[in-house]
């Protein structure tokens, strides 16, 4: 049996796939914001937050969907809603310290400006666009963060976890895929964020090919910018096919 590894964001993880049982008053009208307020709100309803949400949106997500319709396999979904790429490389790190099984890893690229945090249990990351509100200290870290702390410097840190990643990989004879879930967005292409700053050219030239399932397969999004289960079901279809799985 192969045994298949995916590390994400919320987009590999199923974000929002269990919400027409989880949230019965969510409608399309909805204003995504407020959603997300909301839904938030009833997941750290007891002062901490509902994991068995992620649980059940991943038994939904591609990697299960893999799982579901291939020979012989075992597919692991490692995402977790909002992780930065440091946060999937500590992640991917530790599970080849274990020692556990590992036949193929597809490592999914999340959008860029977030920030890996460590703290004596786990590592999780803070997303620059929706600062918590509820957290005066953590706003005003966030706040001075972003001034000090930009695009610019993201981008260069996420192109270093990247080669990481691969010459990790490569060196244990590990077959992989990097996966792009989003597609281009304007103003964080890589190249064009670099292209003023020739010290860090060598970054681009990495060999890596990054896979766009959606260049083969049609999406569909969800209130919160998420896939519908039918887009996860292709990409599953498309990975399945592809890879050889």
């Amino acid at each position: 049996m192969k045994h298949v590894h995916f590390f994400g964001c919320s987009l590999t993880a199923g974000d929002e796939l269990t919400d027409h049982i989880r949230f019965p008053w969510k409608h399309s009208a909805m204003p995504a914001e407020e959603y997300y307020t909301k839904r938030n709100a009833m997941l750290n309803a007891n002062g901490k937050y509902d994991r068995s949400y992620m649980t059940e949106n991943k038994m939904l997500a591609y990697p299960a969907q893999l799982e579901k319709i291939s020979n012989n396999i075992k597919c692991y979904n490692h995402a977790t809603n909002g992780a930065s790429q440091v946060e999937m490389t500590y992640q991917l790190l530790k599970l080849i310290h274990t020692k556990q099984q590992i036949d193929f890893v597809f490592f999914q690229l999340p959008p860029p400006n977030r920030e890996a945090v460590y703290n004596d249990t786990e590592v999780t990351s803070l997303m620059f666009s929706r600062p918590p509100a509820e957290n005066i200290n953590q706003s005003l870290y966030i706040k001075y963060k972003i001034l000090s702390f930009g695009l610019f410097s993201h981008t260069v840190a996420d192109l270093y976890n990247l080669l990481l990643v691969k010459e990790t990989l490569t060196a244990r004879n590990i077959p992989h895929a990097f996966l792009d879930m989003i597609g281009r967005v304007e103003g964080t292409e890589p190249r064009e964020i670099l292209q003023n700053y020739p010290e860090y050219w060598w970054m681009l030239d990495h060999g890596i090919e990054i896979d766009n399932p959606f260049i083969h397969v049609d999406r569909g999004y969800t209130l919160g910018m998420h896939y519908t289960l039918e887009t996860h079901i292709r990409v599953a279809d498309y990975l399945k096919n592809k890879y050889r799985l």
